[in-house]
């Protein structure tokens, strides 16, 4: 098999800012009272504070084409294996549309390219269970709020959130060996183990700013996860026929995460 693909996704993001200023004695009335429309164009007075990096525009185009093959090398071994090339195309740039007459700031633009292979092995050891192992490389691109230098101030927790336009894409290694014997048509006892590899993975940073925290976000050194599942999925007839349209299912696992950050 042999396929490409084309997908595109762009955000516009504006925020204002008003900043209002209280003069003379309404500075130590109540909010509601020191607010009050009377006082406005006297005491209150409201002026907008939106500068150019609080908007932008962001567009990202991923053209992606992949070939894979399905062999039977013998009986009764499987082999599932290809490849994925995608490239990655962003453009974003600070956009105010409220100042209108500021100069274009520059376009951030980067191009990321990545093989991507995948081989999966399948051997039938009984004519009712299977052996799988594989591996794939998949890439976790940051999303436009991420990346974006433009800030965002969350006022519930009291901190400024601002995007990282140097951040890397995550690369990450997937491996997991699985038994799975099949009781039915419908029917699965599985077992597997896992693990992943993840290469500059995107965390989230918290910094202390003056009276309150500025987020941001930074590419870690590395990361893993690893662990075991275990899943069941048998027909409900068992227990009456009339419930053979119906299917109970369970799912168990175990998880551990590691992760270490750079200097």
């Amino acid at each position: 098999k042999a396929g490409a693909s084309f997908l595109r996704s762009a955000r516009t993001y504006q925020t204002r800012r008003f900043h209002f200023s209280l003069y003379g004695d309404a500075a130590f009335l109540p909010p509601d009272e020191a607010f009050a429309p009377e006082h406005a164009g006297t005491s209150m007075f409201f002026y907008e504070t939106t500068t150019q990096s609080d908007g932008y525009v962001a567009d990202r185009d991923v053209t992606s084409a992949y070939v894979m093959a399905d062999v039977a090398v013998w009986d009764p071994l499987r082999v599932v294996a290809g490849a994925r090339f995608e490239q990655g195309a962003l453009d974003l740039g600070l956009e105010s549309k409220i100042d209108l007459g500021a100069p274009p700031m520059a376009l951030s633009q980067r191009t990321d390219r990545d093989v991507l292979p995948s081989i999966n092995a399948v051997c039938g050891v009984t004519e009712s269970s299977n052996l799988r192992a594989a591996y794939g490389m998949t890439v976790a691109r940051p999303n436009f709020r991420e990346v974006a230098p433009a800030l965002f101030y969350d006022y519930v927790r009291r901190r400024a959130i601002g995007g990282n336009p140097d951040l890397l894409e995550t690369k990450i290694h997937n491996a997991d060996l699985r038994w799975e014997t099949f009781l039915g048509d419908t029917e699965v006892l599985a077992a597997s183990v896992f693990y992943k590899k993840f290469v500059d993975p995107i965390e989230q940073t918290v910094e202390d700013a003056g009276d309150g925290q500025n987020v941001g976000f930074a590419n870690a050194e590395g990361a893993s996860t690893y662990g075991v599942e275990l899943e069941a999925r048998v027909s409900a007839g068992r227990i009456a026929p009339v419930l053979s349209p119906f299917s109970l299912g369970a799912n168990l696992f175990a998880v551990v995460m590691a992760a270490g950050q750079k200097d």
